[in-house]
């Protein structure tokens, strides 16, 4: 948003109003989207579970000849897979759940597992993330700072953070932590100048500068 205001020449009036709405927005969509997403898996989750369940009460012999033969098929000698399909049938709620991850590889979520904390979570590192562009535009407010210079501020204030992420993600993967930073840097760079170059062309090849003539023309009335 703040790289397309920049290159569309927008008023950091503007780039503040339409950011922030944008950035809250954004974030609730995300959010509730994550929220209803998961929501929606898990039903069907727990719905391909309760036709399991029935499945394995009425039919148990026919459920335990999938099973051994899913584990012929995957290597096993199928007296073997026999034995060990047998023994874990006598436990129902685990070879049901072991049904559901071999057979349908489908991962039952646990009972107090609830989709608005991961939708609330979503939200949040969107309002977080989404708003470090804006901060060098609204905390420097009232300085006598011009575009250019606010908005060089923004752009290292946004790589450092992109820049941090790559770096927490390199700890849940096995890549090194400079190539995290700098991949998830370089991708979040190349974003921004595309957002820079649509606002320019927008507002130079389409509108012909009319954005900012309109607003010249505005403060010169109010004045």
């Amino acid at each position: 948003m703040v790289a397309g205001g920049i290159g569309g020449k927008l008023s950091v009036d503007t780039i503040l109003i339409l950011g922030f709405s944008s950035v809250v927005a954004d974030a609730i969509s995300m959010g509730v989207g994550d929220a209803l997403s998961t929501k929606s898996e898990n039903e069907y989750i727990l719905a391909e579970r309760d036709r399991e369940a029935w499945e394995f009460k009425n039919n148990p012999e026919g459920e335990i000849e999938e099973m051994v033969d899913l584990y012929v098929q995957k290597g096993c000698e199928r007296e073997d897979a026999q034995i060990i399909v047998e023994k874990m049938a006598k436990y129902k709620e685990f070879f049901i759940n072991v049904m559901m991850a071999e057979e349908l590889e489908l991962q039952v979520p646990d009972e107090d597992d609830n989709p608005w904390i991961d939708g609330g979570v979503t939200f949040l590192s969107f309002v977080f993330f989404g708003t470090i562009p804006l901060l060098a535009f609204a905390v420097l407010y009232g300085l006598n700072l011009s575009l250019s210079d606010q908005f060089l501020i923004s752009c290292v204030l946004t790589g450092l953070a992109l820049f941090g992420l790559g770096v927490v993600k390199s700890k849940f993967t096995k890549k090194h932590w400079t190539w995290a930073g700098m991949e998830v840097f370089s991708l979040g760079s190349c974003v921004a100048a595309l957002a820079y170059l649509v606002g320019w062309f927008i507002e130079t090849a389409i509108l012909g500068g009319s954005v900012v003539e309109a607003a010249c023309a505005m403060n010169n009335t109010a004045t």
